[in-house]
């Protein structure tokens, strides 16, 4: 299983705050790269999108545990088994930490291909998470 994992970024918001969006997809569509993204719909539990020159993504909601982890999962085989999860903690009244952790199973292959993206990927998504609440 390959993993790739953002740094921990501080973000001036509770958990509670950040579980609460984290858990609802309809607000996904904030973090992800909307110059790259086409066809995003969404409900609570699934979405699913298209990014260019890639298959597209259906996902729902893993196991989530309330106020600290978000885990959302392919709702159908896409041929890859994966899980994107963003671990929430509350470090101050507050202010919070997040990492997201993208894990894969990958082949030697597609793992050399596909690591500098992925990564690009975790890191994006944290990023735009702080902005996001933090402007």
């Amino acid at each position: 299983m390959s993993e790739f994992k953002s740094a921990r970024t501080a973000i001036q918001r509770s958990a509670e705050g950040i579980y609460d969006f984290l858990s609802d997809f309809n607000n996904f569509q904030h973090l992800i790269p909307a110059d790259r993204v086409k066809n995003y719909e969404s409900t609570k539990e699934t979405c699913s999108f298209s990014v260019e020159g890639m298959p597209a993504f259906h996902l729902k909601m893993g196991e989530n545990i309330p106020v600290s982890k978000v885990t959302m999962i392919p709702q159908q085989s896409s041929g890859v088994d994966f899980a994107l999860t963003t671990n929430i903690e509350q470090v101050s009244p507050s202010g919070c930490e997040v990492t997201i952790i993208l894990t894969a199973e990958l082949n030697a292959f597609m793992k050399m291909m596909a690591a500098k993206p992925l990564q690009t990927f975790v890191d994006t998504l944290a990023e735009k998470l702080k902005i996001y609440f933090e402007q």
